[in-house]
């Protein structure tokens, strides 16, 4: 969540924050994106991290899987965070 909200200029707490406008709901869907695919997390302790339900995170990482495979530019900061995050994957 930190490397997330630093990548794009936010607090860890406007991550976790109820605000839904796209500058801040686009990095918050990356975030559940990430714990979804590089955590053993379940999308239940995913939800309870972010004050979401578990059905709202399998949207979102569906919803970020998807667009990557069409938005270059997202599938670029995806690897630019992944390699932050843990630079030997």
């Amino acid at each position: 969540i930190s490397v997330v909200a630093e990548h794009f200029h936010f607090s860890p707490n406007d991550i976790l924050s109820s605000k839904r406008d796209k500058a801040i709901a686009i990095p918050r869907q990356i975030a559940m994106y990430l714990s979804s695919e590089y955590t053993n997390s379940t999308t239940s302790k995913i939800g309870e991290i972010f004050g979401r339900d578990h059905s709202t995170v399998i949207h979102n990482v569906g919803k970020i899987a998807d667009n990557r495979t069409k938005d270059i530019q997202l599938d670029e900061t995806i690897k630019v965070l992944i390699n932050k995050i843990n630079p030997d994957i």
